[in-house]
């Protein structure tokens, strides 16, 4: 929202200077803010309290820190390959680029598991040619919440490489294809691993083999970009597992500059290793179910010192090209306020702004849906809602 204010308040002062116009957005912006903590119902004194007892703890939290990252720095830096990108007299090699995205939204009610799930795959430069998949999830209320949310989850990524197919299989051949999330996979599922999300995985599994496969025949070159994780990939392909206790994102983005890549890594590996260090061998490893080695490399995107860098996922077959699948990330890279889209490619902001679904849109649907039940006799009290949602 804050990005849409600044672009209306600025079409509307035509002729006026541009950093006038952000300075008085911004002053304006200041005294909503100020005026929102003023309504605020909280006993003052207690507010204070917190206030000044937090502006200590962060002081002091961040002094501790410093000095044990500082020697966490010097310990890993040498484990660590961190080379800058060189954009001179690049141009751009791949000009036509199939992106795709999948979003969800569970419906808020208490009666049983409802969620809306839709996927899109869309050709950069020709965005008319676009595949979609949608679809209303109904595991009905015998499962858990957190079974049905692993559920819809595997579904929702599911739809990733499948309209990606779609759009190889009729339409024309892209130079290369960027899906949102990993091509690998984690035993994250397996926390849930009931026979109907066992069964849904498998479908997930089986989509990214044929999306791979198709693309090794076409001679496209597939490329999956991470945008958020808790992994420790790095960690362990690099043997830095016992040095740090943070996420490979954590560390990297306290390393790294921006335009810079860590050198690639067997992201296949990584995981197996994982896995053997904690005891459990390689058995029920759904990575082992890809038919191709996955390898991949961190890479920083943002100039926001707050946005970590993202990893970026490719085949083993297509690892002559990583240093031109670096370049194509950070040439494209996004640079926006909104941490949704700060720092990822053009493409994939387009897919993730063509699939996103709203909290605003599944409550339209909703209460269409509803009005709908009402208007034919039916009774609303089936449609209790849980949390802190509210229909008008």
């Amino acid at each position: 929202m804050f990005i849409e204010d600044l672009r209306v308040f600025l079409s509307s002062g035509e002729g006026a200077d541009v950093q006038e116009l952000v300075a008085r957005f911004l002053e304006e912006k200041a005294r909503e803010l100020v005026s929102g903590v003023r309504e605020s119902f909280m006993e003052p004194r207690l507010y204070r309290e917190l206030y000044e007892d937090s502006i200590r703890r962060f002081s002091s939290l961040h002094e501790s820190f410093s000095k044990k990252f500082e020697e966490l720095r010097a310990r890993v830096r040498g484990s660590l390959d961190i080379r800058p990108i060189d954009l001179s007299g690049y141009s751009p090699s791949f000009s036509s680029v199939v992106s795709s995205d999948a979003s969800s939204y569970p419906f808020p009610i208490a009666a049983t598991h409802l969620a809306l799930i839709g996927g899109v795959a869309v050709n950069v430069p020709r965005i008319s040619k676009v595949s979609l998949d949608g679809k209303v999830l109904d595991a009905g209320p015998e499962i858990s919440e957190t079974e049905f949310r692993f559920l819809y989850s595997a579904v929702r990524e599911a739809m990733i490489p499948k309209c990606v197919i779609h759009q190889l299989e009729n339409f024309d051949k892209p130079d290369l294809v960027l899906i949102d999330g990993p091509f690998s996979l984690s035993q994250w599922w397996r926390e849930a691993w009931s026979q109907e999300i066992r069964s849904r995985v498998q479908e997930l599994i089986d989509a990214k083999n044929i999306l791979l496969h198709r693309c090794r025949e076409l001679g496209v070159i597939p490329i999956a970009v991470v945008k958020r994780t808790r992994a420790r990939y790095l960690h362990h392909a690099f043997g830095l597992e016992e040095e740090s206790n943070y996420s490979d994102q954590f560390l990297l983005n306290n390393l790294m500059k921006y335009g810079e890549m860590t050198q690639p890594f067997s992201v296949t590996e990584a995981i197996r290793k994982w896995r053997s260090k904690e005891g459990r061998g390689r058995h029920g490893l759904l990575i082992d179910k890809l038919h191709y080695e996955i390898m991949g490399f961190y890479i920083k995107t943002s100039r926001n010192p707050l946005t970590p860098p993202i990893r970026v996922e490719y085949p083993k077959f297509v690892e002559d090209h990583a240093d031109g699948i670096a370049k194509f990330v950070l040439s494209t890279s996004v640079q926006s306020y909104d941490k949704d889209y700060d720092g990822l490619p053009a493409t994939q902001c387009i897919a993730h702004k063509l699939t996103k679904i709203s909290k605003e849109i599944m409550l339209s649907i909703l209460e269409s849906g509803m009005s709908k039940v009402m208007e034919d006799g039916g009774d609303p009290r089936l449609f209790t809602l849980f949390g802190r949602i509210s229909l008008h």
